[in-house]
């Protein structure tokens, strides 16, 4: 089967028109791995992307007293795409346990495509982008259904953000934080002109679980908490700083956020609407490229965080004790998944 004909059958990019796959199958390469053979190992800087075309490879990741098997991936399978858009760390090991057949995209490649302002390699961004939305979705219901117990129903609560005027040397700074730090100035100015600037005290929440965002938060100073907390049971996914955004699952449509976003310390946001960010991931100027691959990075960076399980079960904490108290939180038992970011 030729790559173009495989790509058609995966779900994947089922969305993008033949002729995009067409272009996506030219800078593709074909390679086999023998059994036993290791594809990539848990640490390792991932500069490809896989799809198993025959064969069957296994993805397991080290705990401190054995090797744990996440998942087995045979023909149709794509593995390490993530690693691809965020910080390009494999978590888990990938091995040929019977000879594997199938084709590559290589880093080099990808940040082409990233590039590119035509269309065929817009839509396969975007691919990419849902698929890691869509697992920061499962991940985050999965660790929801750990905890167990009610979520407390989302409750009318008054507007405490506080519009903010911008700061002399803002437009510098931004450009020092992690978000904006791969753009050009005037890419910067385009994405956050007319933007509201928004102060957030100490402990005010942004988001409660049950409530549905209103908009895409980036941090530009401080540190805003999200949480998923269940009975008396929490688990902090993510202590988002400067450079780093919230609310990402608002893309995905007005469904009620499971977690809850909460100011750690003072902070200062820029508010994104979401028809503003749609058509900054949809758009194909650099602006909008450049609006892409940070917001996708994000995504994984906060995919990655929730991924890591800390020791410990805590009991509810009240909102009105110090924020500072507040610990981070542990999960049940590991989730075994049949889709592992790679």
């Amino acid at each position: 089967m030729g790559v173009a004909a495989l790509l058609s059958s995966i779900p994947l990019f089922a969305g993008i028109p033949g002729r995009e796959r067409d272009h996506l199958a030219r800078v593709m390469h074909p390679f086999t791995a023998p059994a036993g053979s290791v594809l990539f190992r848990e640490g390792d800087r991932g500069d490809q992307m896989y799809i198993i075309e025959s064969g069957c490879v296994q993805a397991a990741r080290q705990t401190p007293n054995e090797s744990r098997t996440l998942a087995l991936l045979g023909p149709g399978s794509v593995l390490g795409e993530l690693s691809l858009m965020g910080s390009g760390i494999r978590n888990a090991t990938a091995t040929a346990i019977e000879e594997t057949c199938g084709w590559s995209l290589e880093r080099t490649a990808f940040e082409v495509l990233r590039a590119d302002p035509r269309r065929d390699s817009l839509d396969f961004i975007r691919c990419i982008g849902d698929v890691a939305l869509g697992r920061l979705r499962d991940r985050y219901a999965a660790i929801s259904n750990a905890l167990g117990g009610e979520a407390e129903p989302a409750v009318p609560r008054p507007q405490t953000l506080q519009e903010s005027p911008p700061e002399p040397g803002d437009s510098g700074y931004l450009k020092e934080t992690l978000f904006f730090s791969r753009l050009a100035d005037p890419e910067i100015a385009t994405i956050v002109g007319g933007l509201r600037r928004l102060h957030a005290p100490r402990g005010v929440v942004i988001c409660s679980s049950g409530e549905v965002p209103g908009a895409l938060y980036i941090v530009i100073r401080g540190a805003i908490e999200t949480t998923i907390r269940r009975g008396r049971q929490a688990r902090r996914l993510r202590l988002a700083g400067p450079g780093r955004a919230v609310t990402h699952l608002g893309v995905l449509g007005p469904e009620p956020s499971i977690a809850e976003c909460l100011a750690r310390e003072r902070a200062d946001l820029l508010e994104i609407p979401w028809d503003r960010v749609h058509a900054l991931l949809a758009g194909g100027d650099a602006a909008s490229r450049g609006f892409t691959a940070a917001f996708n990075e994000d995504v994984v960076r906060a995919l990655v965080q929730a991924d890591r399980r800390t020791p410990r079960m805590v009991s509810r904490i009240d909102r009105t004790e110090s924020v500072g108290s507040i610990a981070a939180i542990s999960v049940g038992r590991p989730l075994a998944t049949t889709s592992p970011r790679l």
